[in-house]
Formats: C-alpha cells, structure tokens, sequence
C-alpha cells in the first residue's frame, strides 16, 4: 500500500503530453481547465519540472463517457480570459472531428 505522495509514480512529460493528446486538448486549454499558465504545462510536458502526480488520475478520468460535458460546465463556470487557451478549449469543445 502506499503510504505518502513520495512513493507514487508520476507521469513523465511524454506520457502527460501523449494524454493530451489521447484526450484532445493542447496544452493552452489544459492549463486553462487547471486555473494555471500554458507555461506550466510547457514545463511539465517538457520535463523541466514535475508533473503533479494526480496528473495521471484526472487524465484518466477525462476519458470516461460524459467527462467532457463535465469539464465543459466546470470550466465555463470559472471563465479565466485567456485567448488562445480559449480557442482551444473551444475546438475541445466542439470535439476532435468538428
């Protein structure tokens, strides 16, 4: 079992990118979904710094049936102005095959 955060084994920057990817979403409009910088996600897909180690879960997640209506009126609740990450949410939105 595991006991603290320590012991988890994280994603690395190509398995979290490759998630993007399996999901739909750039990194602009994930780092919009999470309230944080496109930059931060830049680093973690790039290895420059850790990826959270709930990374994994949430991804995961975001590929169950009805997960991206979820995300969509969580997100549109919590409109943050960023535009290109806007752009992008929005073709996330419309789905992968427009």
């Amino acid at each position: 079992m595991v006991r603290n955060i320590q012991e988890w084994r994280r994603m690395s920057g190509e398995q979290l990118s490759a998630a993007l990817e399996q999901v739909g979403l750039g990194r602009a409009a994930f780092a919009w979904i999470l309230g944080t910088r496109s930059e931060r996600v830049t680093a973690w897909a790039k290895g420059a710094e850790t990826v959270p180690f709930y990374m994994d879960v949430l991804l995961s997640l975001m590929t169950l049936p009805g997960a991206r209506e979820m995300v969509l009126r969580v997100v549109r609740r919590q409109q943050i102005g960023d535009q290109q990450a806007e752009r992008e949410f929005d073709a996330w939105e419309r789905g992968r095959d427009g």
